[in-house]
């Protein structure tokens, strides 16, 4: 995997209104970073709602925009706190920063996403700010990225283009989960996780996506990877994983060959 000063964020709506200080954070640290911003879960089951009240022959392409609307407003709201342009999501150009998909349209599987596209956006800003779910399928209509989460679409991208990814969440929800400031994934964890969590920790195990799952205030860090031992550094700055261990994220990473073992295991039924 190619580590260098990059970072994929994943940011869902219980933490939009830190988002953009969030980001910050890490370009500060001299990062460049794609954040994935989702909405917040009321406003997707809004979404969810207007889509089920549409007619039975509604394309299923025009349910996928309907249902990914909210995050598209989200990561517009954030490019505008972080002085950047709206995202023009009637651009269909394969210069866009988009995931390809194909099969099903409202939970398809992701196919690909432009690394020369990522490159040259970073040119102009050291972020690129993308909604989560939002995806094109291969003859560029609208679709759905798995289940349309950040998490899960941060993990698509961070394997695809062979970045670590780092998904934030507000602290009661990590809280649950144990009280320790490092949890490693295991088996009693992962019965503690949402489907959601459960289906995208699950793919980064299947590819080798070395993520963490951190609270906003990095308090606690939920380690889904085998990258060196567990110890937290005394200062409070956001981390990322190699395979030397744990570093600060504004030391640069030289590239590191090697997969990612998540401990999580889905148990196959008898």
């Amino acid at each position: 995997m190619r580590y260098g000063n990059t970072i994929i964020l994943a940011l869902n709506g219980s933490v939009f209104d830190e988002a953009a200080s969030v980001i910050r954070q890490y370009l500060s640290a001299g990062l460049r970073v794609l954040a994935v911003v989702g909405p917040s879960e009321n406003e997707s089951r809004l979404a969810l709602a207007r889509a089920n009240a549409l007619p039975a022959t509604t394309d299923a392409h025009v349910l996928a925009w309907v249902r990914t609307e909210p995050a598209r407003i989200a990561a517009d709201q954030v490019r505008a706190k972080l002085g950047l342009s709206a995202d023009d999501s009637s651009d269909d150009s394969p210069g866009r920063v988009v995931p390809i998909v194909r099969g099903a349209i409202l939970d398809a599987e992701g196919r690909s996403i432009s690394l020369r596209a990522a490159e040259e956006a970073w040119k102009e800003s050291n972020v690129i700010v993308i909604p989560a779910g939002v995806a094109l399928t291969e003859d560029r209509r609208p679709a759905i990225l798995g289940d349309g989460s950040a998490f899960a679409t941060a993990l698509f991208v961070g394997q695809r283009l062979a970045f670590p990814v780092r998904s934030i969440r507000q602290q009661d929800r990590l809280t649950s989960w144990g009280g320790e400031r490092v949890i490693a994934f295991d088996r009693a964890l992962a019965r503690k996780l949402s489907h959601s969590d459960r289906r995208a920790v699950l793919f980064a195990r299947k590819h080798n996506v070395r993520f963490e799952i951190a609270s906003l205030d990095r308090r606690q860090v939920i380690v889904g990877d085998d990258g060196g031992d567990n110890e937290v550094l005394a200062h409070d700055e956001p981390m990322v994983h190699s395979r030397i261990g744990r570093v600060p994220l504004d030391t640069r990473l030289e590239s590191a060959e090697g997969d990612c073992q998540v401990e999580m295991v889905h148990q196959r039924s008898a």
